[in-house]
């Protein structure tokens, strides 16, 4: 004779008269979880902020010259970072609320701001509002893969600082990009057919 154990549901929520009333849509027999003020609030279809941190080590590799081929690795400057903050955002009913170029982190200097406004089309009752724009910031102290957090934005619907937000060393993981180099040390060679 086999056992089996049967996990059984949760309590349901009062049923019938027992249970709270449920908003219903005007022209909608559906109860839905919200309110019909919810109905009014002017809702975001797009937002969404992209973060590039681009580092340049300083070191360039320049061909040689004379018989032998190859190249040397040559350091031209000490490093520097930048940061491009890459956003969209559309609104239905109302203008949206877009990122401020200060980022707070006194690391961050602006060199740059583009916005691209789209110009409002009309849905129905309402306009979609739309704009977008990228920032580019050169800063002072790189953050290096490995060992810094990289902050990344937030939506106006989450008031979340954005240090709360953040990837960092504990996502980084060796032989993602190439597994046969990462940990083998495999030394490549040049070789020429004549």
């Amino acid at each position: 004779m086999e056992q089996v154990l049967v996990e059984e549901p949760p309590p349901r929520e009062p049923a019938g008269e027992d249970a709270p009333a449920l908003p219903i849509i005007q022209g909608s027999s559906v109860p839905l979880p919200y309110s019909n003020e919810h109905l009014n609030v002017a809702a975001y279809t797009v937002y969404a902020i992209d973060t590039t941190y681009g580092y340049d080590s300083g070191i360039r590799v320049l061909p040689t010259s004379g018989t032998m081929v190859g190249a040397a690795k040559v350091r031209v400057h000490q490093g520097f970072q930048t940061k491009t903050v890459t956003w969209t955002a559309e609104r239905v009913g109302k203008e949206p609320d877009i990122p401020d170029t200060d980022t707070g982190d006194p690391d961050d200097v602006l060199i740059e701001a583009n916005m691209t406004p789209c110009n409002p089309m009309q849905q129905l009752d309402k306009k979609i509002w739309r704009i977008s724009g990228v920032y580019i910031y050169a800063r002072l102290k790189p953050k290096i893969i490995g060992q810094s957090k990289f902050p990344v934005g937030t939506t106006p619907a989450e008031i979340e600082r954005s240090s709360a937000r953040s990837y960092g060393p504990a996502q980084v993981k060796k032989d993602i990009i190439d597994a046969g180099f990462a940990r083998e040390g495999v030394v490549l060679r040049q070789v020429i057919r004549t």
